[in-house]
């Protein structure tokens, strides 16, 4: 989705805002992910 969608749905005052929270939100995900990986864990 495009960020400038996303900042004006948020109603962000500058794109860096959204840009940062989304970039946040893709690397928490990712570690999520690869630690449930590692760990062994499987989706139900």
């Amino acid at each position: 989705m495009d960020l400038l969608v996303i900042k004006e749905s948020l109603d962000h005052t500058h794109i860096s805002i959204t840009a940062d929270a989304y970039v946040r939100h893709c690397i928490q995900r990712d570690t999520i992910e690869h630690m449930g990986d590692a760990l062994g864990k499987t989706e139900p």
